[in-house]
């Protein structure tokens, strides 16, 4: 049981998901610093949109190496 004279350690240090450096702050803080927050959010908004043409180009690669083995 505590009393009124301690202080509780709330302070836990987190990895940012972006440069991986050790970094405390807020509970619900997620990055470092803004840098890394925006760098984050454009990589993956540049994902979302460009993933289906990525998996279209890849399974058009696919699809010619299936036919070339049918073929001989």
């Amino acid at each position: 049981m505590r009393t009124g004279g301690e202080k509780m350690n709330c302070a836990k240090s987190k990895k940012c998901p972006v440069c991986g450096k050790m970094f405390v702050g807020r509970k619900d803080k997620r990055f470092c610093s803004a840098e890394c927050r925006t760098f984050y959010h454009n990589e993956r908004r540049y994902w979302k949109r460009h993933y289906a043409k990525f998996l279209v180009k890849r399974a058009g690669g696919l699809m010619r190496f299936l036919k070339s083995l049918i073929s001989g």
